[in-house]
């Protein structure tokens, strides 16, 4: 039987087709991930379904880290773990989008930033409907809450993304089932920038939020009022003062309105100029007609 050296066989592990896996081991704490597809395993538990598989080169291991360069990509990729935290971090200067992570089917329900915190059952239709439907391509940085995301399995694995920015979530359904996957850009403003993730694991809806505060006070972001008048005095102003809060997708709504004739005199003065002139065309020829046919019930749009 043929003896290989060592650096052969390593050198035939690393460019097989055949998928494997590279233990990262911190205080106790094991994880596992293939650096071609970058699925990532917990206690046989499948955290990310991870991409298509590529090639790898220059793979470079320790207890907790593993370090190596997707050709196909022109990629360096170095996974860490720390404690009960893998952070995981791409670079490159090719233009092109990452499509990184692929929500595992073993998952039971996610946990999202979207309004004041959402519980979403996977197999739940009416959630499946509405995040496909009218949450759809989902800016990280816009319109989640927290740049993050967590998934409940046996334990709740939280994604962090500490790039907050070029980031997309996209919902689909597979089999009466919610599919989630998420891609990173990298493009002409950003090739100089990593696209780092932080994968944390605890037991409870909420771990993913704390562990995010634990990021932002380990880089010193967490800080208080006056520590932020520091470096804006005129902040000071702002307590006690008066603040107006505006929604919506318009400058004014009809329920917002109890006297239309009276805003109509107003609107079509001097005084309100500013505002007419910020309303479209459609609403000003409303208001145009109020005035020659004056409504008879001054609380009501008929």
């Amino acid at each position: 039987m043929t003896k290989y050296p060592y650096n052969l066989a390593l050198a035939l592990l690393v460019f097989s087709s055949s998928t494997y896996a590279l233990p990262l081991q911190h205080n106790g704490f094991l994880l596992d991930i293939e650096p071609d597809t970058l699925k990532i395993t917990h206690k046989n538990a499948l955290i990310n379904g991870g991409m298509p598989q590529t090639t790898v080169e220059k793979l470079n291991t320790s207890t907790d880290t593993a370090q190596w360069y997707w050709p196909d990509k022109q990629m360096q990729v170095t996974a860490h773990l720390e404690n009960q935290q893998l952070r995981l971090h791409f670079q490159t200067s090719k233009q092109q989008k990452l499509d990184w992570y692929q929500l595992p089917k073993s998952v039971s329900a996610l946990y999202l930033p979207i309004g004041e915190g959402s519980h979403v059952p996977i197999n739940n239709p009416i959630w499946r409907q509405y995040l496909i439907n009218e949450q759809n391509e989902i800016d990280t940085n816009y319109d989640l809450k927290l740049p993050l995301w967590s998934q409940q399995q046996n334990h709740v694995y939280s994604w962090l993304l500490i790039t907050p920015f070029s980031n997309k979530i996209t919902f689909s359904e597979q089999a009466n089932q919610l599919q989630m996957s998420s891609s990173h850009l990298f493009d002409q403003f950003n090739l100089t920038q990593p696209f780092e993730v932080i994968l944390s694991i605890g037991e409870s809806p909420i771990d993913g939020a704390l562990a995010y505060r634990r990021y932002l006070e380990s880089i010193d972001e967490i800080k208080t009022l006056q520590q932020k008048f520091l470096n804006i005095p005129d902040g000071n102003k702002l307590i006690g003062a008066s603040h107006v809060y505006i929604w919506g997708k318009g400058l004014l709504d009809q329920q917002d309105i109890k006297n239309w004739s009276g805003l109509n005199e107003y609107l079509q003065s001097p005084k309100g100029k500013s505002i007419w002139d910020a309303l479209d065309k459609d609403a000003q020829r409303a208001f145009k007609k109020i005035k020659q046919s004056p409504l008879k019930n001054g609380n009501n749009l008929i």
